[in-house]
């Protein structure tokens, strides 16, 4: 049929399915207000969806029920047509509230949002990419005045949409290193405490998304910004202790044995390696304001990284420029 053509069609060009949902949900002159050219992008959508599952589905689960396919059509299509309103109206509120739990009864806004972004794949991909991200890039957004209490908001539904949906969680990275290279004049009304707020809930999200298996990106991605010498002062030697502190809490350097496989993959271990040697970090961490528990943490983690470098070394499973890194800390 042709909805089951047009539907493969746009599984097999996944640009035309991300402009088709650009139009929706990008902020800005660019999306699209007619409700009725929203409603046909939205039914596109959903066929493109219909046509992934069929696609990666086995024989056995295909059916063939025309009248199912056509009723899955109009809820998906209801479901991606309502998430672009709801954004919209997001973008016009102070802050709106995030539940790990939403109500189906709850009509606010927010709840709503965080219940579509549960439940649907579509519905949370395209407010990872093509809304918060980009709204997240525009400086109109950074120099409302509801930035410093919408921004709170939206990290904390991309840590929602980061614990159901996995796929998502290079977009929520994405997103988090936007909101860290955020720079304020000295006229923003947006205070010290506020700024400083706001990177520590970005710094807790990296943590949980290092927790999801996220690790090795997230460690590449600080040391790359901690390196730079126009980001360094992104992130102050506090904001360092903070990170580096909460990443010790969630990781067990208990398990010290040289003669045992590491601990932690060799990604892990090199790009946390990577980030700590940068000036600044190393910096933050020698510091008499660092507690000296997490210090102890500290050297127990280094310790096994140095056993590590010894045992990658032992079987060759470590290029030369890894163990550079790792000789480092030593």
């Amino acid at each position: 049929e042709l909805d089951d053509y047009i539907g493969h069609r746009l599984v097999a060009h996944p640009p035309a399915v991300n402009a088709l949902l650009s139009s929706l949900f990008k902020p800005g002159s660019s999306r699209v207000r007619s409700y009725d050219v929203r409603k046909k992008i939205s039914e596109l959508v959903a066929l493109a969806v219909i046509a992934a599952r069929a696609i990666y589905s086995s024989s056995a689960d295909q059916n063939n029920n025309t009248a199912e396919d056509d009723f899955v059509k109009e809820k998906l299509a209801e479901t991606v047509l309502k998430a672009c309103h709801l954004c919209e109206e997001v973008e016009n509120v102070v802050s709106f509230i995030v539940k790990d739990d939403p109500n189906e009864n709850d009509p606010s806004v927010g709840n709503q949002l965080c219940l579509l972004s549960k439940r649907s794949a579509v519905v949370a991909h395209s407010i990872m990419l093509m809304w918060a991200t980009e709204l997240a890039k525009g400086n109109d957004f950074v120099s409302s005045a509801s930035y410093s209490t919408l921004s709170p908001s939206i990290l904390s539904l991309a840590r929602l949409i980061s614990k159901h949906h996995p796929f998502c969680r290079p977009l929520v990275l994405d997103l988090v290193m936007i909101f860290l290279h955020h720079k304020f004049a000295s006229s923003r009304e947006i205070s010290y405490q506020q700024s400083k707020a706001l990177k520590e809930q970005c710094l807790r999200l990296l943590i949980w998304l290092i927790v999801q298996g996220q690790a090795p990106a997230v460690f590449a991605r600080i040391a790359a910004l901690l390196e730079g010498s126009k980001n360094a002062a992104t992130l102050d030697a506090a904001l360092i202790r903070y990170f580096v502190g909460g990443c010790l809490e969630v990781i067990d350097t208990t398990t010290v044995n040289a003669n045992k496989s590491p601990s932690f993959s060799l990604p892990v271990t090199v790009s946390m390696a990577r980030m700590m040697c940068a000036k600044a970090c190393a910096d933050a961490l020698q510091s008499s304001y660092f507690e000296a528990d997490k210090k102890l943490a500290l050297m127990g983690l280094i310790r096994l990284f140095v056993s590590s470098e010894k045992w990658w070394h032992c079987y060759k499973q470590i290029s030369s420029h890894d163990r550079a890194i790792l000789r480092k800390l030593g």
